[in-house]
């Protein structure tokens, strides 16, 4: 049986109401969480690479450090900094100059002072010290042969941390830290859900 109702043509289907966009998520907490995490990824690798270069670095690198533990070179090497020195043939040395060398007989440390001085020549030539807080030269006397260390940069207290890390206790919590940051930090990138596009 027919319809009796007659069929309109042109007509179509409504199309159905458009979707209302959703709304944009803030992000400035997250963006700001975002930069803190790599600030503090970033402030501890240069903890470690600092402890590798003041460590590690001297065994294979001309260079050595020293943390000075004592006032006789303030104000220019003050308590607590970090002092580098590089390789120097003693001809090259001149009054001015810091150099590091060994404690006279009967004292195992390492001694950085001024050369004020000279006494002797020739093979017998030798370098006369001095801290620079002291008020008179050193008793002992510096073979000027060979090749000593002249310092060449100075870090104020960056040496307090130098120490610091150089106890095991401090470096095995560094090591750990570190390690949590490596772990945490690869959960996050495998774990992270995919960024979904919108389109208008």
């Amino acid at each position: 049986m027919r319809s009796s109702r007659p069929a309109v043509r042109g007509a179509s289907t409504p199309a159905p109401p458009p979707r209302p966009a959703a709304a944009p998520v803030p992000s400035g907490g997250r963006a700001r969480s975002g930069w803190g995490r790599r600030i503090g990824v970033a402030a501890i690798l240069c903890v470690v690479a600092g402890f590798l270069l003041a460590t590690s670095g001297p065994r294979v690198l001309p260079y050595r450090v020293s943390y000075v533990r004592s006032g006789s070179m303030t104000p220019a090497v003050p308590v607590g900094a970090l002092a580098v020195f590089r390789p120097a043939q003693a001809a090259d040395l001149r009054p001015g100059d810091v150099i590091a060398f060994a404690a006279p007989r009967g004292r195992s440390e390492v001694i950085a002072h001024r050369i004020v001085g000279t006494e002797g020549a020739g093979a017998g030539r030798t370098f006369v010290t001095r801290g620079d807080a002291n008020p008179a030269p050193d008793a002992w006397r510096v073979p000027a042969r060979g090749t000593g260390w002249r310092q060449v940069l100075v870090v104020p207290y960056l040496g307090y941390g130098l120490a610091a890390l150089t106890r095991p206790l401090v470096r095995t919590g560094l090591l750990v830290t570190v390690a949590g940051l490596g772990a945490g930090a690869l959960l996050v990138a495998l774990w992270r859900p995919e960024r979904r596009t919108t389109r208008e």
